[in-house]
């Protein structure tokens, strides 16, 4: 793992499962250290597609090579397991205490692309990380 992913890693493991205290600033800090957040920030850059076109080569899956950044993927993937952790506890505590939780929708802009038969009937994942939405006036844009 490279210097700036084992600050990352180090800080995220603090904030998470060490210093509940500190949760506020955490999320203060999300933009920055948001493993999910980071593919999105770099999008624009080489790293993006050397994330996202291994994940999404079905070829490379089928033959069972492996991703030529493991920890990148590992770190994005542990990341999101534990924002999501996080926010399944502060939705559990919010339930127990009587309070509604809103749903949250999130979209996904697409141009150029046309649903095929078989994702209309059973659907599809997305195996790389990308940027989502929860404004649907964004996602059409």
């Amino acid at each position: 793992m490279n210097f700036e992913l084992s600050i990352l890693s180090r800080l995220l493991y603090f904030f998470v499962n060490e210093n509940h205290s500190h949760l506020p600033l955490f999320l203060a800090l999300l933009p920055w250290f948001n493993p999910n957040v980071l593919p999105a920030n770099i999008d624009t850059t080489a790293a993006y597609s050397r994330i996202n076109n291994p994940l999404r080569d079905e070829k490379r899956m089928d033959e069972r090579q492996p991703h030529p950044l493991p920890a990148t993927v590992q770190f994005i993937a542990e990341g999101i397991m534990k924002l999501r952790a996080v926010v399944a506890k502060d939705v559990k505590s919010k339930r127990l205490a009587g309070k509604k939780v809103p749903e949250t929708s999130l979209w996904r802009g697409m141009r150029g692309i046309h649903a095929t038969k078989e994702f209309r009937e059973h659907g599809g994942t997305e195996l790389a990380p990308m940027s989502t939405t929860a404004d649907f006036r964004v996602a059409v844009k």
